[in-house]
């Protein structure tokens, strides 16, 4: 389901123009595992705060699980599927393979920052939103543009722990659930949030429209 108005699109089409040598790959891509098919996009983010270790040490097995059965119920009915898998850890791709078999695709990359990283990336972040559906993990940035840019409202799973939450047992079940909106929410609203000058209507609210699942990764 698309948008027919948004804001986003628009203007990262303005700002953000990937080089042919991209976009070919792009296409190559589309042509020989998305097509005649029914797809999902899947992004899983496991590296979630700086300085953490590289066993995806930001999330729980709980919370990834998460993200597989959302993408399932995401194409309920449909048949041919295939799920597109974008993710931040190495690991993280045989695990989804085990889950979701022979329908699983993905570009063999390394997760690294060098150029050739950076441009793998770019190539993940417009396939992720070539599919019918998108689920994305609450909170990061790649998914955001990855749907904003297509006008989809995506399938989200929330981060475990909010940020304005500061107590140890502050993390929640993992769920999945629907946005309302195709548009990326706004980052600086939970850093509002967290200063001790704001009380707790204002958070009401916000959860209220999932601007919790902000962060500026």
């Amino acid at each position: 389901e698309r948008a027919r108005k948004a804001i986003f699109a628009p203007l990262l089409a303005y700002i953000a123009r990937p080089r042919q040598r991209i976009l070919r790959r792009i296409e190559r891509f589309r042509e020989e595992h998305f097509k005649g098919k029914h797809v999902v996009g899947l992004q899983v983010r496991r590296q979630m705060r700086k300085g953490r270790d590289k066993e995806g040490a930001g999330t729980t097995d709980e919370h990834v699980e998460m993200h597989f059965k959302c993408a399932r119920e995401a194409m309920r009915g449909a048949e041919n599927i295939v799920y597109f898998l974008a993710t931040d850890h190495e690991p993280t791709r045989r695990t989804a393979r085990n889950k979701l078999g022979d329908n699983l695709v993905h570009l063999n990359g390394t997760i690294d920052s060098t150029r050739g990283g950076m441009e793998d990336a770019v190539v993940d972040l417009w396939l992720l939103g070539e599919g019918e559906q998108v689920v994305v993990t609450g909170g990061s940035t790649f998914g955001f543009v990855s749907h904003g840019r297509r006008r989809m409202k995506p399938w989200l799973v929330p981060l475990e722990k909010p940020l304005s939450s500061s107590s140890s047992d502050g993390w929640e079940k993992p769920r999945c659930e629907r946005e309302i909106t195709c548009e990326p929410c706004f980052h600086m609203w939970p850093m509002m949030i967290a200063q001790r000058c704001f009380s707790g209507g204002f958070e009401e609210a916000m959860k209220e429209f999932g601007q919790l699942n902000c962060r500026p990764w």
